[in-house]
């Protein structure tokens, strides 16, 4: 019985050990150009060997990307549960979104740069299922915020989602926390920026408001 709870527990080490390494290769370069010998190497056990882990490459992909929006989903299941108004939901959202992303930065890097091949296989369905989620709880509170006249109604609440999420999700490309400045911080600063915007009281933002040619609908 030892033995067979030993045998568990590194294989389970060596599981979350590949995760670790694809992740890290899958950010920094792709899934499709990323090999399972490359992985292997790294790991340092032969390709052959590491598909006793993980039946295919994939089947790392979807763990990776399963444990990332699993967390966020999650997350967000508690902002919205919170029955707060619109600003404070999308705060939340805001928070919960830095929060996970700080855990799970590479499959945050790795969505953004292959959803595409995520989206277009079949093998990733769950996982596209949880994009989907993530999609309707940002559309969700800002919907709900122009409804009540919190949020202007004059740019699509599609568009806002888009801008907010990937400017949020991107920055575990270029932020590294401090003492003085950490996640927490970032958060509130998005925040202000997303919620009162950049210019100072004052300033003449009257050309904004002319007339543009094309559609948000």
């Amino acid at each position: 019985m030892a033995k067979s709870i030993e045998e568990s527990e590194v294989t389970q080490d060596r599981r979350r050990r590949i995760v670790e390494v694809a992740a890290e290769f899958f950010a920094q370069s792709s899934i499709s150009s990323t090999t399972v010998r490359e992985i292997g190497e790294a790991v340092g056990i032969l390709s052959g060997s590491l598909y006793h882990y993980f039946p295919s490459k994939d089947a790392i992909v979807d763990e990776i990307m399963a444990s990332f929006l699993d967390d966020l989903t999650e997350k967000y299941a508690e902002v919205i549960e919170m029955k707060g108004n619109a600003v404070q939901q999308l705060r939340g959202l805001v928070h919960a979104s830095l929060e996970s992303t700080s855990t799970h930065g590479h499959a945050a890097e790795i969505y953004q740069n292959d959803i595409n091949y995520i989206r277009n296989s079949p093998r990733f369905a769950d996982i596209q299922d949880k994009v989907i989620e993530v999609r309707t709880a940002w559309i969700t509170v800002l919907d709900g915020g122009v409804a009540d006249g919190t949020f202007r109604s004059d740019v699509a609440t599609w568009l806002v989602y888009h801008l907010l999420r990937d400017s949020i999700w991107l920055t575990v490309r270029w932020f590294k926390t401090s003492e003085r400045y950490d996640y927490s911080a970032l958060a509130e600063d998005c925040c202000r920026i997303f919620l009162r915007g950049f210019v100072a009281p004052g300033v003449d933002l009257d050309f904004l408001d002319q007339p543009r040619e094309g559609s948000f609908a």
